[in-house]
């Protein structure tokens, strides 16, 4: 029986000599360590970022006199304005001035009408004639009561002297027994009760005497109030002609014939024409440093006008705090009334200092900037630490010198880059 052929699986290999084996392990190393110093170089050249010169916003740092002043926008008003407001509802009639008009005062602007403030003013004349009369006819009265209480009492006297009389003689008539008791009885009890009259009567006339100065002055009191009422519907009435109250221009007047106004509402305005002043709007975060007396540039596009801070609003709307200037000197040509201007408020008096543009996102204290190489190709960044800022200029106090020229506009986008290259066309 043949013995089967061995399988080649089952052939003993040859083992590979160990130098062999060591130089291909080595071999593989060095591969994988070239491969990974490629990939690092290739990160670090890829790290450092490239930008477009042209989309930077660059500036020099310069010594230069510095003061530290915050810019706010607002807009010129009349100093002197007259609002003229309707007395009562009523209906335009006619209107006989139109916006830019010169008036003086007392012309007339407008004429309105209506029905029930004329008849409100003859009833509330009339009721003021009644109270008037009323008050004279009270006083007429009382001083006729007077004078009968007068009459009376002095009718009660000569009563009361020949009762006191022929008491005296009775009593005397009665010691000597010519006159009965009785007779003497009677004559003391007449004497008794026209003296009991007589006081109560003087009684009344002292309280007619001190209770009549009162009710005149309360009935003449009365009808003043009603002279005061009428002459207040006199004056509604007079009002339905409306003039103007001060010589100035008209700056707004926008009525039309036929029209109704509502008590209140504005009819006209009516300003001086070359005193203005600038009400500015100062972001509430910057309110704080600003103070009356401060002096102000305001720029009318068309100059350059001087003032100074007169008042500041107590309190913030809308965000911002509202701060009048009053403008010295001759104002600039096109410098009218609601004309938009732009403010720069001086807080504090300039110095020498080093001065740049403020960079985007800059505070006071320390902060990181970029800055550029010699031949601009190159940006790095930089500590720096920040005095006094404005709104487009910072003081810086280390870390840059006279000469150095920094990005200023934002570079959040650079994230935490050391460094960028700046491509050269």
């Amino acid at each position: 029986m043949e013995r089967a052929a061995p399988r080649s699986m089952d052939l003993p290999r040859a083992r590979e000599p160990r130098a062999k084996r060591s130089w291909g392990r080595l071999g593989v190393a060095a591969s994988v360590g070239v491969v990974t110093l490629a990939v690092v170089l290739t990160t670090r050249r890829s790290a450092t970022l490239t930008v477009d010169p042209g989309t930077l916003v660059v500036d020099t740092v310069r010594l230069q006199s510095f003061g530290r002043d915050t810019r706010a926008p607002g807009s010129l008003v009349a100093e002197q304005v007259d609002w003229v407001t309707a007395r009562a509802s009523a209906r335009v009639e006619r209107v006989d001035v139109r916006v830019g008009d010169r008036v003086r005062a007392g012309l007339v602007l407008l004429q309105l009408t209506n029905p029930d403030v004329q008849i409100q003013a003859l009833q509330a004349e009339q009721q003021a004639r009644q109270a008037e009369r009323e008050a004279f006819e009270a006083s007429t009265s009382l001083a006729q009561q007077r004078i009968t209480q007068e009459g009376a009492i002095a009718t009660l006297r000569t009563q009361w002297a020949n009762a006191q009389q022929d008491l005296q003689a009775s009593d005397s008539l009665l010691q000597r027994g010519l006159v009965a008791p009785m007779d003497g009885l009677s004559k003391r009890a007449l004497f008794e009760e026209l003296d009991a009259r007589l006081r109560g009567e003087l009684r009344r006339l002292d309280l007619m005497r001190a209770s009549e100065p009162k009710q005149l002055a309360f009935l003449q009191g009365q009808a003043k109030r009603l002279q005061e009422i009428a002459a207040f519907q006199q004056a509604r009435l007079a009002a339905m002609t409306v003039r103007a109250p001060t010589s100035g221009v008209i700056q707004e007047i926008n009525l039309q014939s036929g029209q109704w106004v509502p008590e209140g509402s504005l009819l006209a305005k009516v300003i001086l024409p070359g005193r203005l002043k600038a009400v500015l709007r100062v972001p509430e975060t910057l309110a704080s440093d600003v103070a009356v007396g401060q002096a102000v540039a305001i720029d009318t596009r068309n100059g350059i006008v001087r003032g100074t801070v007169s008042t500041k609003a107590p309190a913030a709307q809308g965000g911002s705090v509202v701060v009048e200037v009053p403008l010295a000197g001759t104002l600039p040509p096109g410098a009218v009334s609601d004309l938009a201007v732009e403010g720069t408020i001086a807080l504090e008096a300039p110095t020498q200092a080093l001065v740049v543009g403020r960079p985007s996102g800059a505070r006071g204290g320390t902060g990181t900037v970029f800055r550029l190489n010699a031949d601009g190709t190159r940006a790095t960044r930089v500590p720096v630490a920040f005095g006094r800022i404005t709104l487009t200029r910072a003081e810086v106090l280390s870390g840059l010198r006279a000469g150095d020229r920094i990005v200023i506009s934002d570079v959040s986008a650079w994230g935490t880059s050391p460094s960028v290259r700046l491509s050269v066309p």
